[in-house]
């Protein structure tokens, strides 16, 4: 059986061998390469999404507080609006929309793993899965939770205020303008039930999975 002439061209591109040299000087660039990645993609995480959805949630626990306590009226409303325009434009078409991706496809893998492990005997691997798994469901509840929160409690603040005291002309069109405090990740917003959603879709995925690789 003869090569094909297209191997023939490019076959003196191709390394004859591979030295011990090369692998001590690619895998430790390899390691530090996934170690900075992994550490900026913690950060944003961390300080950037779950910390700012966290004091979008204060400021508007904050607001509602001081509105009815008479201390704030609906301008300040648009005070809470700005911060999270701005969490919105930091988040939305990078961050938040690949962590929306990343955790469940993570917390799927992480599932199939853990059983594959348990049926094989391999408890200590498979305890290891299960922390990091607790790990990665924690910051999913808790990150979509709060987004969610965000845009159950300005959504119902909105309907609540309507129809509170004797509004002005210009009050009562000032209130048709306002609109629920939301969280995009790409083309889509974290709803009220988007939590149970992420969580069902998980655990349709790993159980499928399993089905079919059984």
């Amino acid at each position: 059986m003869t090569p094909r002439k297209k191997d023939i061209e490019f076959s003196h591109l191709l390394p004859t061998s591979l030295t011990p040299w090369t692998f001590f000087f690619f895998l430790p660039l390899e390691s530090v390469i996934s170690v900075q990645l992994a550490v900026r993609a913690g950060f944003c995480i961390l300080t950037v999404l779950l910390i700012g959805i966290a004091f979008l949630w204060i400021e508007c626990r904050s607001f509602f507080t001081r509105y009815e306590m008479g201390t704030a009226d609906q301008l300040d409303y648009k005070k809470v609006q700005v911060f999270e325009k701005f969490l919105n434009a930091c988040t939305r078409d990078r961050i938040f929309l690949k962590t929306a991706f990343l955790m469940p496809a993570l917390q799927t893998i992480l599932s199939i793993a853990t059983i594959k492990m348990f049926h094989l005997g391999q408890d200590l691997v498979a305890v290891m899965f299960i922390w990091i798994y607790l790990l990665a469901l924690g910051f999913s509840l808790i990150t979509f939770s709060a987004a969610a929160n965000v845009y159950r409690s300005s959504q119902e603040w909105i309907a609540g205020s309507k129809g509170a005291g004797n509004k002005t002309r210009y009050e009562r069109k000032f209130h048709k303008s306002l609109r629920p405090l939301r969280l995009p990740f790409g083309n889509n917003f974290v709803e009220v039930l988007t939590p149970l959603i992420v969580q069902e879709f998980c655990i349709r995925q790993a159980m499928s999975f399993l089905l079919v690789t059984k």
